[in-house]
């Protein structure tokens, strides 16, 4: 009988080997360390990661990952060993490959440190997506991760040309934000927080309250797929998304919260869309006040852009205060001019329930009230708007315009998917 021991050095001895129930070809085996096969253990290689040096007495693979038991000196996890079984390094023709996902489950938290560093960090909240690239892309190539529902509808995108969205002012000192997506040769991971994507927003409007109601619905349960783009090749991995076992609530509910909470998303946009168009009507104003040469033939102009101006300002500080600064300015509770705070923050993205009767009726109140206020505005292009470029053309002079839909869109699906 052959022995099966290439790769494992001299002198270490085993005290217990395991095979992969779900690939019987790949076994682990345990002395002084924690050593892998992919073929029967013909060939074995070291799987140490940050496991120190220990006895291991036995060890099981259990949901996907490896559990390790030292002699008294508690257990080492290793979460989600199927990336590694499953790697494609071992099929160096490909140049990228999506590997299969798992079902991930619906869970509210559980990202970050342990508490005081005495425990372990916890696994990443949301749906894994591992994906094999045999060479790092090169610059301008695109590289994308795109999530679709069960209908084939695209409901997020991630990419590597854009970076990630701050949720607060950049500080001086701290490195430049992030890339989505950042793939590197080989093995990478991406984690998609189940999350739709996000309401158009104001930029640099930063508060709690906005910034969290601004974030897209939580994905029902039900299918979805995975879809990496990367050189101009795409390939597709399904996957499941599960209702956290401990969560009794019904899918009717579910339904009513994820309709409120895309109800909200499209408010958010229309606020945002508004003051974007008010802010660049009202550098165009600014800009035209600005550059005309002084005397009398100009007055006319000249003041009903500051009027224009002062009149935009105040339309827009209806529906969003930009002046005000989060933690250096007082908040007026209650104000008019915080509809899209209230908007964003009137149902929470927390919890696995259908929305309150007071949640709802306060979201119809601020609906309400950004509908008046947007009004507001479309009747300001008709009458106010139109006074400078009346009193640029008897002067002979240009004209400011309203710019139509300013920012980006969130994805088409703003309907409500059924769960399957």
């Amino acid at each position: 009988m052959a022995k099966l021991v290439n790769g494992i050095p001299d002198g270490t001895f085993v005290r217990a080997v395991r095979e992969d129930p779900k690939k019987p070809s790949c076994s682990s085996r345990s002395g002084n360390g924690v050593y892998v096969s992919f073929n029967n253990g013909t060939d074995w290689k070291p799987l140490k990661l940050n496991l120190p040096t220990v006895p291991i007495h036995d060890l099981v693979i259990k949901d996907d990952d490896l559990v390790l038991a030292t002699h008294g000196r508690s257990f080492w996890i290793l979460d989600d060993i199927a990336p590694y079984v499953n790697s494609p390094t071992r099929l160096p023709r490909k140049t990228f490959t999506s590997l299969p996902q798992p079902s991930p489950t619906r869970y509210h938290g559980g990202d970050g440190e342990g508490r005081a560093g005495y425990t372990a960090k916890n696994p990443p909240t949301g749906a894994v997506i591992d994906y094999f690239l045999k060479t790092e892309p090169k610059p301008g190539d695109t590289t994308m991760i795109e999530i679709l529902d069960s209908s084939g509808q695209v409901i997020r995108k991630f990419s590597r040309a854009r970076t990630k969205e701050l949720e607060e002012p950049l500080d001086p000192d701290a490195k430049k934000p992030e890339k989505e997506l950042e793939p590197k040769a080989g093995l990478n991971r991406f984690v998609w927080d189940m999350l739709y994507e996000e309401a158009r927003k104001v930029p640099g409007y930063y508060f709690f309250e906005y910034e969290a109601g601004a974030k897209g619905p939580m994905a029902l349960p039900g299918k979805y797929q995975a879809r990496l783009t990367s050189g101009g090749k795409t390939q597709t991995a399904p996957f499941e998304l599960r209702l956290d076992p401990r969560v009794k609530v019904s899918a009717e509910d579910l339904q009513k919260q994820f309709d409120l909470r895309i109800q909200i998303r499209e408010q958010l946009s229309r606020i945002a869309d508004a003051v974007a168009q008010i802010d660049d009507v009202r550098a165009q104003a600014n800009g035209l006040a600005a550059r005309l040469p002084d005397g009398p033939d100009n007055d006319a102009i000249r003041k009903a852009a500051v009027d224009l101006d002062q009149k935009l300002l105040k339309a827009r500080d209806e529906v969003i205060e930009k002046r005000i600064q989060p933690m250096k300015t007082p908040s007026p509770s209650g104000s008019r001019r915080y509809s899209a705070r209230g908007v964003s923050y009137s149902v929470s993205n927390d919890s696995d329930s259908a929305p309150t009767e007071p949640g709802t009726r306060q979201f119809e109140k601020l609906k309400k009230l950004v509908d008046d206020q947007l009004a507001g505005w479309s009747e300001m292009q008709k009458s106010d708007v139109p006074i400078v470029p009346k009193a640029c053309v008897e002067s002979r002079d240009s004209a400011v315009v309203v710019a139509h839909r300013i920012g980006s869109a969130p994805c088409n699906n703003t309907t409500s998917p059924k769960p399957v």
